[in-house]
């Protein structure tokens, strides 16, 4: 069973669907029915990306879910955004081979939920929004606009002279080359990154360089800049990974 602190959460987000001026309603509409949190060793996010049945399959990071359940562990559980929670069967969690993705399923039991778009339309300065829950004492919502800042496919494609110091062979090798001006917190591995259509073209995944501001994760204050600046793998990776291979008898919307 919630309890009363996460039950206000999930209340106060419900509400604030409709009353933020700053983003397209309806993207954040898609963004908040789609978008789960996940309770494993941490905290993290995913996204509902296909619907079989009464099963609904979330695309999520890897190292979100990589580490089984000890003996002595909870079971692992999402919430979708009415705040039940679903237990999370780990052996049929299907981590990705390479990339940081994994894909973890649930039983809805007969309810229903909306399933995102995923889309390989990616380019530079375009716009972009994230969506997932920050690690917080009372896990929160957020929601917030940035700018794709940069797109690589290989370490000798980043710009010469650029300060990227904290990209590294083995962050291309796990699939992250889009960068965004977003502003994410520990909790926000696996979010969705959505386009102006409201089409997922990125999963979140790793932070930039922090400018050494501590967050208090108590207090749950609201993020500035020095959390901007994040990676992501592009979807259009996803779609040529042995995961997608491994799914391919369950439907995803994919847009043209």
């Amino acid at each position: 069973m919630l309890n009363l602190r996460i039950i206000v959460s999930y209340v106060t987000l419900l509400l604030s669907i409709s009353g933020c001026s700053n983003f397209p309603e309806r993207i954040k509409k898609i963004a908040v029915d789609t978008t789960v949190f996940i309770n494993a060793r941490g905290t993290g996010t995913g996204v509902i990306i296909a619907q079989k049945g009464n099963k609904y399959y979330v695309l999520t990071s890897r190292h979100v879910v990589g580490i089984p359940p000890g003996p002595i562990d909870d079971k692992y559980t999402l919430k979708t955004f009415d705040g039940i929670e679903y237990l999370i069967e780990y052996k049929k969690v299907k981590p990705d081979q390479n990339l940081d993705l994994a894909i973890v399923e649930f039983n809805a039991n007969g309810r229903t939920y909306k399933t995102a778009t995923l889309s390989k339309a990616l380019k530079k300065d375009s716009s972009v929004y994230i969506s997932g829950w920050r690690d917080c004492s009372t896990p929160k919502y957020e929601f917030n606009k940035g700018k794709v800042s940069e797109i690589v496919s290989y370490i000798s494609a980043l710009p010469k002279g650029s300060k990227l110091e904290e990209y590294n062979k083995k962050d291309i090798k796990e699939g992250y080359k889009v960068k965004y001006t977003n502003i994410t917190i520990r909790g926000m591995s696996g979010a969705p990154v959505f386009n102006d259509t409201g089409n997922v073209v990125a999963i979140h995944g790793k932070p930039g360089h922090y400018k050494g501001t501590l967050y208090n994760f108590e207090a749950c204050n609201e993020l500035n800049d020095d959390f901007a600046n994040n990676w992501g793998i592009p979807i259009e990776d996803f779609f040529k990974s042995s995961l997608a291979s491994g799914i391919k008898d369950i439907k995803l919307n994919i847009a043209d």
